[in-house]
């Protein structure tokens, strides 16, 4: 992971205001590795699906998931029903796609480099991708108490709030520390992509709208799709980068 944060080879300058077209990195080879990495992760997700409606459905698993459900739902009061709002409105798709919109618009401008708006938008883009196929096709229902929220169109599994809360914040994490080296930001940073899914996660439970096995497989859908995104656009600019040489 740490050769994936820190690559020295990578767009290091990266202020040229000419060409900034034709250097665009996502070609042939990137388009596979993208199609690659969506086919595993739905795989994956197909998989973990299946088994807890199927397998596991009647697992001590299951029962945990009811019963962490059932423990939040009796849990609620007015205030929390407000903090929670507020934590899950953190990965609400509106605010997602217009933070990620205006993110990858200013960082292509001011650093005139694709390394830092691609990672972000393969990531959130794959993310979305294979959540959107793996909750089509599993189907799961809610969990049996109170939603708090709308339900949207997709079901309960994985839970794509915290998918793309976890993509996009340690998304933007990674890039503050590719970027500068002063302690503060990269301190604030790490917080904020420590603190803001976690808050996602507990927030969509608490709120009835996903199991706690939702969360931790958007979790890990989260994760994997950043460190797949890393590793195309980097591997993408390096051959860039070798063919222009």
């Amino acid at each position: 992971m740490s050769r994936l944060l820190v690559d020295p080879t990578v767009e290091p300058g990266g202020h040229e205001h000419s060409d900034l077209w034709s250097r665009w990195p996502l070609r042939g080879r990137a388009v596979l590795e993208f199609v690659a990495s969506f086919v595993l992760l739905a795989v994956a997700g197909l998989t973990a699906g299946w088994m807890m409606l199927g397998p596991l459905a009647g697992s001590a698993i299951a029962e945990w998931d009811r019963d962490v459900a059932t423990s939040m739902a009796n849990a609620r009061t007015p205030a929390l029903d407000t903090l929670t709002d507020l934590g899950s409105a953190f990965s609400d798709t509106v605010t997602i796609v217009v933070a990620l919109v205006v993110l990858m618009v200013a960082m292509t401008f001011f650093w005139r480099r694709w390394r830092e708006p691609l990672t972000l938008g393969v990531a959130l883009g794959l993310e979305a991708s294979v959540f959107l196929a793996v909750s089509s096709i599993i189907g799961r229902d809610r969990p049996p108490v109170e939603q708090l929220d709308p339900s949207p169109p997709t079901a309960s599994f994985p839970s794509g709030h915290t998918g793309a809360a976890f993509a996009f914040y340690i998304g933007l994490a990674v890039i503050v520390y590719w970027v500068t080296q002063r302690w503060a930001p990269r301190a604030i940073a790490i917080l904020a992509a420590a603190l803001i899914p976690i808050a996602v996660a507990l927030s969509r439970m608490y709120r009835g709208m996903h199991y706690i096995t939702d969360v931790l497989a958007g979790a890990a859908l989260g994760i994997a799709c950043l460190v797949a995104a890393v590793s195309i656009v980097q591997r993408a600019i390096h051959r860039r980068k070798a063919d222009t040489s």
